[in-house]
């Protein structure tokens, strides 16, 4: 027996290790929506460091996401969950080995409704992302055209994995993890703070100027 092959005790940590990395994405993915719908007048106040927050979350996402989708046959990934099933479908405690096959049929249903996004991961990962390829470098209009993927379409990624987990860890614990970190919206408290100390300025401005100023700054929505 291989030493890397999955046993049955190893499904717990791998269930709660998965999630882990579903969690992690998504969190970067409620920042860069964040970001997506905040008050332009606020992010114009420091562009820089917004938009490179809002990539940096992005492209962290889409690295998670990878990882989650991770073809190598020796990662631990969604697809290993699902080898590990089939090899294990007469053991799991909530289902029968039928149950099981049915949710592997099921899984394996929606993962080819999203080959091609999920290709992409894997072009962006190995070309942009981990890698400073040749045909980045030298062909990146080309590479950018094919690895093109955007936010929602990300999240939607991660959501199928989502699915997929729970569905197994539903038949193994007759439990599912909700995948959501507290707070995650907790950046509005920043822009909010923001806002204010915004309108501040602009009515301290207006006070001192009065309304005629020749200096008009844009207010926050």
């Amino acid at each position: 027996m291989s030493k890397k092959q999955i046993r049955p005790s190893d499904l717990d940590q791998i269930f709660e290790v998965l999630m882990d990395e579903c969690i992690h994405a998504k969190t970067y993915m409620a920042v860069c929506r964040g970001l997506l719908a905040a008050d332009p007048v606020l992010l114009d106040l420091a562009p820089v460091f917004f938009g490179y927050s809002f990539f940096a979350h992005f492209y962290s996402a889409q690295m998670h996401a990878n990882k989650l989708f991770d073809a190598n046959k020796e990662a631990i990934s969604v697809y290993r969950l699902m080898t590990a099933a089939a090899a294990h479908k007469t053991g799991f405690p909530h289902a029968t080995s039928e149950q099981v096959v049915e949710a592997i049929r099921e899984s394996e249903d929606e993962l080819g409704r999203h080959k091609n996004k999920i290709g992409v991961l894997r072009i962006r990962r190995n070309n942009v992302l981990a890698h400073l390829s040749h045909d980045q470098v030298l062909k990146r209009e080309n590479v950018n055209k094919i690895s093109a993927i955007t936010p929602t379409e990300v999240a939607s990624l991660l959501e199928l994995a989502v699915r997929i987990i729970n569905r197994f860890d539903l038949l193994w614990s007759k439990g599912v993890t909700v995948s959501i970190l507290p707070n995650d919206d907790d950046f509005r408290r920043v822009f909010e703070m923001m806002k204010k100390q915004r309108i501040a300025e602009i009515e301290a401005h207006e006070k001192e100027f009065g309304p005629d100023s020749i200096v008009v700054f844009p207010r926050p929505r």
